[in-house]
Formats: C-alpha cells, structure tokens, sequence
C-alpha cells in the first residue's frame, strides 16, 4: 500500500495522512471509495447540496422526523469518517467555491453521468487547470465516451449488462438480480488505481485521470461469457450452486429453517459423506464425472438429511468428517457471529442524531492501524460548512449567512 504520511504521532502512520480528497460521490460507490481513504488518513471533505443531498440520506431511513435524511443507517455505514460541506453548483457561487477547494485538494471523486459534471464546468481539463497534480476519479457507468456515455447507472443495470444476472440463479429460471453488490467492488478497483496514480505523481509530479466505467469492473468480475463468446463458443449458462470442480455442492435446508452451503471436493470427502446420507456403496457415485451425472439424487438425498437436523448439529457431524459446510449468514444474524466478534468486526460509534450503532470494519487489518477502523461517525449535512469557508477559505461571518439566505449552503434539507 502506498504511504504518504509523514510525521511521528500514531495517526501519522497512516498511509493517506496529508491527502486532501473532496467527494463528491453519491450513493453508494464514489462514497465507499472515500470512506476507506478517510479510514486511512486522509481528509476527506464530502460535498453534497441542501436543495439535493446524497440520495443515499434517504434510503432505509425509516424513523419519521424533520431530520429523517439524518438517520439512515446505509448513509451512514458509507460515509464514516468524512467532514461535510453543501455547495448548490448551480449556483455561481457554489461553483466558484469549489474551484477554490480544488486548488487545494489532492483528489477528486465523482461518480455521476458524465454530463454532471461537464454542465457545471468540471470536466478533468477545467479541474486540472486548477490543480494540474491533482488526480481525479471519474466513476461513470458506461464509460466517458460511446453512445451510451449519458446513461444513469445502477449497479443492478450495469450487472445485467455485463451479463451477471444472466448467470445468476438456477437453470430453469429466468436469470435473477445479483443485488447491489457492485459498487463497493468498482469502489475498491477504483481504490487500487488511485493508489497507482498517486505513486506515479509522488515520482513524477503529475496527475491523472481516472476513468473507472463501472461497467467495465462488472465484465471483469464474470469474464467466462465474453471469452466465450470472443472464441465463438456456447455462451455458459445458469448452474445455480453447482461447481464443475466439485460435486456435489449445493444450499440445503434444515429443520430449523437454516440453510447449509456444502461442497465436495473429492473422492475421500465423498466416501466420508456418502454413508451418512444412505449412498455409501453407489459405484456410480464414486467419481466427481459420476457424481456431477447423479447431482439430482444426490441432492434429494442430502436434503432429506439435513431435514431430519438442526444446522448446529448437521454441520458438527460434517466438520467431524472434514466435510467443508456452514450455514448461510444472512444479514441480520452478521451482527452476533462470533468469528466476527472475536475479530473486532464490528466498532461502535455515536451519531450526534441516530445515537450508537455498529459499523463494519474492512474484512483485512493492518499493522499500522491497531485502533479503531473508523475516526468519526458520519457527518451531519453541512455539518462543517463554517469550519471548511471560515476556517480554510477565509469567509466572513457575513459572506457565510449571504450563501445560506441564497440556498447555496445549508445545515437542513430543503427541497426544491
């Protein structure tokens, strides 16, 4: 990982202290990129407007109240250890202001269509000419150019376009929603050319321009039908939970309504399952060829097994026989696993307004970091606009209540 910090206190030893990020990011991708750099070290300054916030404020945010758009637990989990300022860049002011921070930033991320920013004069040469070391990320769906530069992304759009969905679910049903799992996927390939970007500035002194077609991560992460389909080939198909490498393999349900995920991953663990599920002696079952040939059966018989079981006591009897298996871990039930727990997974932080919840930490730790994953809670709306104009820029008292009486800025929502 590339170090930038300098200095001799323990915060020092962050390898992103002394980078200055302005995010600009909504919702989930651009924001989770800046989360982990805030994590790290750096400053980052998330900048969203009063008129229109980050549309992240209002999902899952169930609890009623004038501050609702305060309390949503997915803004919160993406957005922990930022500072927040409101700038409506449709105002001439708001723009004005932010090509003041951008003199002064490092980094620069933005994950809307392409013409977002174009239309308030931010493009990468507008930008550059303000900072020409700054390194900008870009994080449009399909791309900067091309027909359909324009377009509106959604992670779960851009997985059907790269064919995820095609892939996703079992093969006599139509192909599923593969949820939204790719943004903080494009935000960590994101992460790892920036890191590349900021490497090649400290040895060279240049910026760059990171262009991170969302659609292009997506391709990457199921890459076998554009192969297949380049060498002219049949295009693979849905296998559900099934492997060709391993067999069998599947989810199964048990009496207690908990599910199972259990692989096979040859001939000995086969012999060691084989006589619990009453298939012990099948000479037909003795081979992966032959067992992929009898998944079926092979599936009705394990089914029936875990049925007459609890998961507890199902996956006790597997592991005892060195069989890979565990219960499915779904949402809710993350937040009391205790592998996680015994990790630290989790950290607790107060929200000035939500109060304490759990965050995840990330599923790596590092040497340098012994503390705390996250170094605040989530910030307010325009919770530092006065510390970030006053404070940095040199605006009067004055000039800040004239942007706020204009709506460039502001503390609460207010839709228009």
């Amino acid at each position: 990982m590339l170090h930038l910090s300098i200095g001799s206190s323990p915060d020092d030893a962050l390898p992103f202290r002394g980078l200055r990020v302005l995010d600009l990011g909504t919702f989930w991708a651009g924001p989770y990129m800046g989360m982990y750099l805030a994590s790290l070290g750096a400053d980052v300054v998330k900048i969203e407007s009063s008129r229109r916030p980050d549309g992240f404020r209002f999902i899952a945010a169930m609890e009623q109240g004038d501050d609702f758009y305060e309390r949503g637990a997915l803004f919160q989990a993406t957005n922990l250890g930022k500072r927040d300022l409101t700038l409506d860049l449709s105002h001439e002011r708001g723009r004005e202001l932010l090509g003041r921070l951008i003199e002064g930033a490092d980094v620069l991320i933005e994950n809307f269509a392409p013409r977002v920013m174009e239309r308030f004069g931010f493009d990468y040469e507008a930008v550059r000419a303000r900072r020409p070391d700054i390194v900008m990320v870009r994080m449009p769906a399909y791309g900067l150019v091309g027909e359909w530069r324009d377009y509106v992304g959604w992670a779960m759009a851009i997985a059907q376009a790269a064919g995820i969905s095609w892939l996703t679910g079992d093969p006599e049903h139509a192909p599923r929603a593969s949820g939204a799992f790719l943004d903080p996927a494009v935000a960590m390939h994101g992460l790892t050319a920036l890191q590349a970007a900021l490497a090649h500035r400290r040895a060279t002194g240049e910026g760059q321009l990171i262009e991170l077609a969302q659609l292009e991560t997506a391709i990457a992460m199921c890459p076998g039908g554009v192969i297949a389909a380049g060498r002219d080939e049949r295009v693979p198909l849905r296998t559900g939970n099934r492997s060709p490498e391993q067999a069998p393999e599947g989810v199964y349900a048990c009496s207690d309504g908990m599910r199972i995920a259990l692989s096979v991953r040859n001939d000995d663990e086969w012999r060691d399952l084989a006589p619990l599920i009453g298939c012990d002696g099948d000479s037909a079952l003795a081979t992966l060829a032959g067992r992929q040939a009898e998944h079926d059966r092979i599936d009705e018989a394990i089914s029936t097994w875990m049925g007459e079981r609890e998961a507890r006591e199902a996956i006790g009897i597997l592991h005892g026989r060195g069989i890979p298996a565990m219960e499915l871990l779904v949402t809710p039930r993350m937040y009391d696993d205790p592998q996680l727990a015994a990790r630290g997974y989790y950290q607790t932080i107060e929200h000035p307004v939500s109060g304490e919840r759990r965050y995840p930490g990330w599923p790596m730790r590092f040497s340098f970091q012994p503390g705390p994953v996250h170094p605040r809670p989530a910030p307010t709306l325009g919770q530092h606009n006065e510390e970030i104009l006053r404070g940095e820029l040199g605006l009067s008292e004055s000039e800040l209540r004239d942007l706020e009486t204009d709506g460039v800025i502001g503390r609460h929502f207010a839709a228009s």
